[in-house]
């Protein structure tokens, strides 16, 4: 037992060092500018488990004085987020302009490590305005399988006619779901909910992220798209949404300021560009790095709707980081060191910054036995900022020995080379060098 965690906090230990070294528009439609989410005064530092958190135990603090004239925003509520660990966010619901919003919440888990089997889940929502502001709040029950459908959900947690989005906590997995409906024919838009996804690894995040892609968009009579951008993050940022035409050309772009937790909404946001259609990407001005803390991130959508509203969702899709670039294939090539002196061949799939394969022992030298052929393990990796990390995992040693095994990185051309790390429970380890060449494709 010792030996393993003597292991494990050396491999930590490594892994470190082996790493260095290698203006949004205010509702009334004016795009005046907004105050920052945060209230006058000292502030405490920005809660690193991400902005949901932040944003709800901020429903005790009075309202900005910019506020206080609107009752809708004038709660000064308490809330308690301890009692949960799982977070939901439906970006946009509204009962303005015709419509009118329904949430609807499904308990999926059927064991939990503190509830046992078929657990109640206890929910909490909020209401969130365009602001940032916290708006009401109410917490649900929700038996096991069950599915529970709250109608004018704006309505129901204290809001007058408003945008705005929701936050959700719960204690145990649910999924979330929002109806938008227009009036007038009942016509419902279904939009699902983002988890936060604070604490996961940068170059896997679904839904949310520095740089999202509405991939179409229209102003082609009859039909016009709309543009709704959550600023998922608890500073201001500055965000610009690039609309292109359809042979991917950028034919306008605008400047979104948004606060902290701010909601940008455009029912409209190709009217000056008549006739024309095609993707926009929303991004921050600034980048993120991938350790920057707190990182921010946004969530966009759309709705291609008709002159009369009939219209349905476009959820945006998180793009891969400017420096990613397109890698998928057949890798072929050696490892060198200690340990290793081996021909190998990798197979690398690629979903944005998300890396994952196999890779193949063909012959040479190596610290693995197999207990049948061919000798291949499998791996996952990352794209952060430009390098690439790969670690391999164990699925057909005989012995079941626990080790680590690092890849990381940089490609030029169709060259792939950089540092390789091992080391497992036997206090084998060794660090060398990997070249490998592009040679063919993944299918």
């Amino acid at each position: 037992m010792h030996k393993r965690m003597n292991m494990g906090i050396l491999f930590v230990l490594l892994t470190a060092l082996f790493e260095l070294n290698v203006v949004a528009m205010s509702p009334d439609g004016t795009g005046s500018e907004q105050n920052s989410f945060f209230s006058a005064g000292p502030q405490p530092a920005p809660n690193i488990n991400g902005f949901l958190r932040e944003v709800l135990t901020r429903l005790g603090q009075r309202p900005r004085a910019s506020e206080s004239k609107t009752s809708e925003y004038s709660n000064t509520l308490a809330l308690d987020t301890s009692p949960y660990s799982y977070g939901y966010i439906i970006p946009y619901v509204t009962n303005q302009n015709n419509k009118r919003t329904n949430l609807g919440l499904n308990n999926i888990t059927r064991a939990s490590v503190t509830k046992g089997s078929n657990p109640t889940a206890q929910v909490l929502i909020g209401l969130i305005n365009q602001h940032g502001a916290a708006v009401g709040t109410q917490t649900y029950s929700l038996r096991a399988n069950q599915m529970l459908q709250i109608n004018n959900i704006i309505g129901a947690l204290g809001g007058g006619q408003m945008t705005g989005y929701l936050t959700i906590y719960s204690d145990v997995s649910i999924t979330a779901w929002a109806s938008v409906i227009l009036n007038s024919t009942n016509d419902p838009s279904i939009e699902m909910a983002v988890m936060p996804q604070d604490n996961k690894p940068k170059s896997r995040l679904e839904g949310l992220g520095p740089r999202m892609l509405i991939p179409s968009s229209t102003s082609s009579v009859p039909f016009q798209s709309s543009l709704i951008v959550l600023n998922y993050s608890v500073n201001p940022s500055n965000v610009i949404a690039r609309l292109y035409d359809n042979v991917g050309v950028e034919v306008g772009d605008r400047l979104l300021p948004m606060e902290s937790g701010g909601l940008f909404v455009d029912e409209d946001i190709r009217r000056n560009l008549p006739g024309t259609y095609g993707q926009i990407i929303v991004e921050l001005d600034h980048q993120p790095h991938y350790d920057e803390t707190p990182f921010a991130k946004l969530i966009a959508l759309s709705v291609v709707a008709t002159a009369d509203g009939t219209g349905a969702f476009f959820p945006g899709f998180a793009l891969p980081r400017l420096a990613s670039t397109a890698i998928a294939g057949l890798w072929e090539g050696t490892l060198n060191g200690g340990l290793f002196n081996a021909q190998v061949s990798a197979t690398i799939w690629q979903e944005e910054d998300t890396l994952y394969g196999t890779i193949e022992f063909l012959s040479g030298t190596y610290p693995y036995t197999f207990n049948k052929q061919p000798a291949m393990l499998t791996l996952t990796g990352d794209v952060i900022d430009g390098q690439y990390g790969l670690d391999v995992h164990n699925e057909t040693q005989d012995n079941g020995t626990f080790f680590v095994h690092r890849f990381f990185g940089t490609i030029s051309g169709a060259t792939f080379n950089g540092r390789m790390l091992f080391l497992d429970e036997h206090e084998q380890k060794d660090v060398g060098t990997f070249t490998l060449q592009r040679t063919g494709n993944a299918y």
